[in-house]
């Protein structure tokens, strides 16, 4: 059963095209549960869509920041 929906994930995926925290994400996507929205962005950095240094290192707060991911930007060298 799909708790989020497709739409609503791309859109958290495009979203973050730029880097933000996710309190960003909650205050751009206010018509939704925040519980929803953080859903999404888990989802997306679960599936490799996204991605977070942040939590490499520390663990989640509202602050943590992430991004799309980029093959581009993180080819092996």
């Amino acid at each position: 059963m799909r708790l989020i929906d497709a739409a609503l994930a791309k859109d958290v995926v495009e979203f973050f095209e730029r880097e933000a925290s996710f309190l960003e994400l909650e205050q751009h996507f206010t018509r939704y549960d925040p519980i929803l929205i953080r859903t999404a962005a888990i989802a997306g950095l679960h599936a490799g869509y996204l991605l977070s240094p942040d939590l490499v290192t520390q663990p989640w707060t509202l602050n943590s920041r992430i991004q799309q991911y980029s093959k581009a930007a993180h080819r092996a060298t």
